[in-house]
């Protein structure tokens, strides 16, 4: 079929694909083979508007992905290929956006003069400029669910009569007594007289409201994976799935903008509903969404998944930087946790992104005292030999309890929230929970107030004239009263932060086993001062208060739960500004990790990507001798992924057919391989053959793949030129011609190191000359598991 192309202009922002069934004309077949038909194309209005890269911002941010992902004349065409945007859980090619944007430097490197040193300039500066505005936005972000949620806590239990929007802190903060008589409990503002039931009922009605409401929210992220299973994207922490999208796959939603709103408000809203669950490790997804969607203001992060991700990373270190006021300990928590392509420009970025996060949080001042966080520390009494002995001890037992609560949260996710009536009615465990935690946590003291405020009261030395808490017993009775009521805090928040964790609500884990460790942590170091007040130790006398030994708790919980050690104790530095606790902090993230790993390796973030059966490739060596052909599946046939080239022309019945036969098999990671004569000549992905085929209804249609074509320079010139015809139909812009391969007999650890250190979306295994399969990164995940 001969098509004509009209006269209007193309240039660097026309699509690949334009809306050809508005714009071409068939002609009299001319230099079609014989037997070809007509290409049958959908009459539909034009979408011009729609494939350009506008500069409307609001297009920008809410149809992301109207245009194509390659420009026409990226020069990739007769090297690796153009490509569409990516599908939902597939893999993102690195080396395919690694060779577009050297193209695309190329380019601009050529521009001389005075034009060109501003165009690079500006090209440089992007990625700086893109960084300040992600940590300003994240921040002030962070500033509105840190006010608004701890408005809503206080709100439980009364409110302020000279201001309804300020918390008790904030009503009391002039107050000279203890008693402060601007903030009204909710008997007296209503009964006018004091009533303890009263209160009770509006301490769980208010609670029950915020979580159900901070569920129901969630429940509007509701998708479907691949697999079957239903997600919802604003639930839990977020970590993982940010683990799993830097790794290099495509979660489609999850960094979206109605994600990001539901996730701010629902944590909100959840955790001023007193669950056990904190805000922090959140915040690392909100960070991630506002990177995610600025990306879009600059067409090189936008157009190019893999330098997304570079952005990504440096986002996470500014939530990391908003929820603890630490932007050191923000960057190393992305380069050790969750990023997985950290390059020494992404370091800098995060550092960048992070500091100016923190700058803006410092001037909105959430906590009104003038400070990032609300546990600034400091000990009168540095620690001695003997307290070394007792932060091992700690550190066991954080250890320890990191790993029997990794796995008891597993086992409750997959044997009572897995329960098939749970699955479909997520709400009501939430609300469940929520009327099991507000009636237990308003019976003690220390479970009825927030997670932070009860960390900072642990972690609070005992001075004259400050406020004791109840936590500064002066003989050993009163220290026998405090250990009780400890005990059964530490109880209570063990077995709320086991079942909640994880449910349809968004929640973190970092507040939860600070809390917890704090808690252990405060325990010991009163046992210690019990047995000081009744007995002589000698020499072993541990110097250091009971406060400080709860900061070294929540420390040993933390490493024991997250497996973190390098960025957690600079995360800890930063968050109690105590440099004296820094050797301290050191000693007991080893000891824990290594008490916790003794007995079982993996995070509570991998726990999840397991539970969820995510596709996340952790990036270290794995030990085996088996070879590469082992990992291609037994249910994939090589007729399903090959497709035999005879001529230039291919029939779109016989393509229809091969992604039929591959959807069938649940193959939609996989694409063709394109073989003549038995060699293999390039390879096609799946989403490029079904985007032409979207534009053809005509099933005797022939479509076109010419690996004979001219070469990478002469194509871009000719198809701006409009000197090739461009067809709907033809796929040879999509292949790419050089697919990287690997000897079936080559070693198994060769193909997965090739897969983490070139980031390959497939890898064609070959014996000699002979195609023997494709592998990909779904494939390894699967052979490994399998193990």
């Amino acid at each position: 079929m001969q098509l004509t192309v009209p006269n209007n202009e193309s240039d660097e922002h026309t699509p690949i694909l334009r809306d050809h069934r508005a714009r071409f004309q068939a002609l009299t077949p001319a230099s079609s083979p014989p037997g070809a038909k007509h290409h049958e194309l959908r009459p539909v209005a034009s979408r011009s508007s729609l494939s350009r890269r506008s500069s409307n911002i609001s297009s920008r941010f809410f149809q992301p992905r109207a245009s194509e992902y390659d420009a026409a004349d990226n020069g990739l065409y007769a090297t690796v290929g153009g490509r569409q945007w990516y599908a939902d859980y597939t893999t993102i090619d690195w080396l395919h956006d690694v060779v577009k944007d050297s193209y695309r430097k190329a380019h601009l490197q050529q521009l001389k003069g005075v034009r060109g040193h501003l165009v690079n300039s500006w090209d440089a500066v992007q990625g700086y400029l893109l960084v300040a505005i992600i940590g300003i936005v994240t921040a002030a972000i962070a500033y509105c669910i840190d006010v608004t949620e701890s408005l809503l806590f206080d709100l439980k239990t009364g409110h302020c009569t000279s201001n309804i929007f300020a918390n008790k802190h904030a009503c009391c903060a002039g107050s000279a007594s203890e008693v402060c008589g601007e903030w009204a409990n909710w008997s007296q503002y209503i009964l006018e007289t004091g009533s303890e039931s009263f209160e009770y009922c509006i301490y769980v009605l208010f609670a029950v409201m915020f979580a159900v409401s901070a569920s129901l929210l969630t429940m509007t992220t509701a998708s479907e994976r691949p697999s079957g299973r239903i997600f919802y994207l604003a639930a839990g922490s977020g970590i993982p799935e940010v683990k799993t999208i830097l790794s290099g796959f495509v979660i489609r939603g999850f960094l979206g903008f109605r994600t990001l709103v539901v996730k701010a408000v629902g944590l909100t809203l959840g955790v001023a509903s007193g669950l056990s669950l904190g805000k922090e490790g959140p915040f690392v997804h909100i960070a991630c969404a506002v990177g995610n969607i600025f990306c879009r203001l600059f067409q090189k992060f936008h157009f190019n998944e893999g330098k997304r991700r570079q952005i990504l990373s440096a986002s996470c270190a500014a939530g990391v930087a908003t929820a603890f006021g630490a932007p050191i300990g923000g960057v190393l928590f992305s380069l050790e946790e969750v990023s997985y392509y950290f390059p020494s420009k992404a370091m800098w970025r995060a550092f960048c992104c992070a500091v100016t996060a923190a700058l803006t949080l410092k001037f909105l001042n959430p906590h009104a005292t003038g400070e990032l966080t609300l546990l600034k520390l400091d000990y009168e009494r540095s620690w001695t030999g003997p307290d070394l002995v007792v932060y091992v001890v700690i550190a066991f037992i954080g250890g320890i309890y990191g790993t029997l609560f990794n796995n008891l949260n597993t086992l409750w996710t997959r044997r009572i929230r897995g329960l098939s009536y749970l699955k479909r009615h997520p709400v009501l465990e939430v609300l469940v929970l929520v009327i099991l935690t507000s009636s237990f946590s308003y019976q003690n003291v220390f479970t009825r107030i927030s997670g932070t405020d009860l960390v900072r009261k642990l972690t609070s030395p005992c001075r004259e004239g400050s406020e004791s808490h109840g936590l500064c017993p002066a003989n050993e009775y009163e220290i026998t009263k405090v250990l009780g009521h400890l005990l059964l805090a530490l109880i209570i928040k063990i077995m709320l932060t086991v079942c909640t964790f994880g449910s349809a609500i968004p929640a973190g884990i970092f507040v939860p086993t600070m809390v917890v460790g704090s808690l252990i942590g405060r325990m010991v170091g009163l046992a210690l001062h019990y047995v000081h007040l009744s007995h002589t130790l000698g020499f072993f006398e541990p110097n250091h208060s009971p406060a400080a030994y709860a900061m070294i708790g929540a420390a040993a919980t933390l490493a024991g739960v997250t497996k973190m050690t390098v960025s957690l104790s600079v995360i800890l530095f930063e968050l109690t500004g105590s440099l004296d606790l820094v050797m301290p902090f050191m000693l007991t993230l080893l000891v824990s990790k290594w008490a916790s790993d003794a007995i079982d390796r993996l995070s509570i973030y991998e726990k999840v990507i397991n539970t969820k059966e995510l596709p996340y490739l952790e990036n270290h060596a794995i030990a085996s001798i088996a070879e590469a052909a082992e990992l291609l599946p037994p249910g994939r046939p090589r007729e399903a992924i090959t497709l035999e080239l005879q001529g230039r022309y291919i029939s779109a019945f016989v393509l229809r057919e091969k992604i039929d036969d591959l959807e069938t098999l649940g193959e939609d990671d996989v694409g063709l391989c394109l073989v003549d004569s038995g060699l293999l000549k390039g390879y096609l992905g799946l989403k490029e053959i079904k985007a032409c085929l979207e534009l053809i209804t005509d099933e005797s249609a022939l479509c076109t793949i010419d690996l004979e074509g001219p070469g990478n320079e002469s194509l871009g010139t000719q198809w701006k030129q409009h000197e090739l015809a461009v067809d709907p139909a033809n796929l040879t812009l999509y292949v790419n011609r050089t697919p990287l391969t690997l000897h079936r007999s080559a070693p198994v650890t060769l193909a997965f190191e090739m897969f983490n250190k070139l980031g390959l979306a497939y890898l064609c295994i070959m014996d000699g000359p002979d195609l023997v399969g494709v592998v990909t990164k779904k494939d390894i995940l699967r052979y490994l598991k399998g193990r």
